[in-house]
């Protein structure tokens, strides 16, 4: 559930209107928590890290945690403090220097101890993409420094934001000001680390579609923040060693994200080193794994892949959804602008019962059939392959004739046996002898009830091939 669909809740205090059942059982699991001196101001960091992980799964978190805010009455104030301080390295980034300039601004309606948010400004460019930064629960935010100062040098204006008590989720609403604060920025994306994961698709769900991208540092939205129903392009960043956010519940939670989310595995990351904050006296948060490669070398990687992502924004100036498919086929020319079927990324093909899955760069990805990544349209309709229902009519599982248009008898090549078959039909037209369902031809591509020179410049294309997949049986038109 996103709390306030519809309208705009915890403008920093305001009215939280909820339906009655959902506050009973919210506060039912807030004394719950209490009772069990499980409070998420216990800093005792063993449960604050199973305050972390029950609040990734809870379906009410949002709620929960606004409740809690309000019912600060219970808990002490002073949690800040407790937050996990920056290295000297986030320090030295919070400096100007010819790149980029860096600002604190001042919020005047916010809460007195976390009225404000830092950006990092470009010097060489005027930004037009802007991107902001939720921090992770309990850390301060200045930790995050580094990345958004490396960020910023590569021309985008880079934000990130202090929390009331260092806690995202209890005003994840603040990108609204950052957002109002800088008119000139023509598109936004916002990312979250940890907990902050949760608290930009919180808002994402309510923000009337004013953010264009998303990026997931080792985190992911719950079943309660699902934005897979936005038309926005989104990146997951997660590390192989991450002991807070695992790689499976990565995978599990892909559902949750937009289907042609980007994704980006750091072999030997884990969930510490997406940030410069000072855990001692331990190495690595409570329950995290300790890296097998260095600070600086995972957040090189982290840089990378979100300047890489932010770049897209720029791709395509005749496309209002800029590429929304992650393919390099800008959504004005594109001729499957909401499945990837471009050089960049394709979507896999099942050949034995015509499905698609999920994007992919390589046959290898794909458990079954192929990686479709071209503009395939066969039927020349100006709609491609992949996302065409009405080709083929009747459908084979693999949406282009088994990907070789030919292989009649469907044995994984286009020999001689197949040319005998396809030489029977040539020439069957209507009225004498069209191809039907009940009489059908071998070599009816288009499926328009005849075999004829267009078919066979199809078959002559595929003939001598042996890696064609392997399709399930069954007609090729539904005449």
């Amino acid at each position: 559930m996103a709390v306030g669909s519809g309208r705009h809740c915890d403008r920093e205090g305001s009215t939280l209107a909820v339906v009655r059942g959902e506050v009973v059982s919210a506060y039912r699991d807030l004394w719950m928590w209490h009772d069990q001196r499980w409070s998420v101001y216990d800093m005792n960091s063993t449960r604050r890290k199973w305050v972390v992980k029950k609040l990734f799964a809870y379906p009410n978190a949002l709620l929960l945690l606004l409740i809690l805010y309000n019912l600060s009455f219970l808990y002490p104030h002073d949690v800040t403090a407790d937050s996990y301080p920056p290295l000297p390295e986030a320090l030295a980034a919070l400096e100007s220097d010819e790149e980029v300039t860096v600002t604190q601004v001042i919020v005047s309606e916010w809460s007195l101890d976390s009225n404000f948010y830092y950006t990092f400004e470009p010097n060489s460019v005027t930004p037009t993409i802007g991107f902001i930064i939720y921090p992770g629960a309990y850390i301060d935010p200045r930790s995050y420094a580094p990345a958004a100062h490396a960020i910023a040098a590569q021309g985008y204006l880079t934000v990130i934001v202090k929390m009331v008590q260092d806690l995202a989720i209890l005003s994840y609403t603040r990108a609204e000001r950052v957002i109002s604060d800088h008119p000139d920025i023509e598109e936004w994306t916002i990312g979250g680390h940890s907990l902050g994961g949760p608290s930009v698709c919180a808002y994402i769900r309510e923000s009337n579609d004013i953010i264009d991208g998303v990026v997931m540092w080792a985190s992911y939205p719950s079943e309660g923040f699902r934005v897979d129903d936005k038309i926005i392009k989104a990146l997951s960043i997660y590390g192989t060693k991450d002991g807070l956010v695992t790689p499976d519940e990565i995978e599990t939670s892909r559902l949750h994200l937009p289907p042609y989310t980007q994704w980006e595995e750091i072999t030997g990351g884990n969930h510490t080193q997406f940030g410069w904050y000072d855990t001692s006296p331990y190495p690595v948060q409570p329950e995290d794994n300790p890296a097998d490669i260095t600070r600086q070398q995972q957040q090189d990687i982290i840089i990378q892949a979100t300047v890489d992502f932010l770049n897209h924004f720029e791709l395509c100036p005749n496309d209002p959804e800029n590429d929304y498919d992650n393919d390099i086929v800008c959504g004005d020319s594109d001729n499957c602008p909401t499945i990837p079927n471009g050089p960049n990324l394709g979507t896999c093909v099942n050949c034995g019962d015509g499905t698609i899955g999920p994007s992919c760069t390589d046959d290898g990805q794909c458990t079954s059939g192929y990686c479709n990544m071209d503009q395939n349209d066969i039927d020349n309709d100006g709609l491609g392959d992949l996302c065409d229902d009405s080709f083929p009519p009747g459908g084979n599982g693999c949406i282009d004739a088994c990907d070789c248009e030919g292989d009649f008898d469907r044995d994984g090549d286009g020999d001689a046996s197949d040319a005998i078959k396809f030489k029977q039909d040539f020439g069957r037209k209507p009225p004498t002898n069209p191809c039907t369902a009940t009489n059908p031809c071998n070599g009816d591509f288009d499926c328009d009830g005849n075999v004829d020179a267009s078919d066979a410049i199809l078959f002559k294309q595929d003939f001598g091939r042996r890696d064609c997949p392997s399709c399930a049986g069954g007609e090729w038109c539904g005449y």
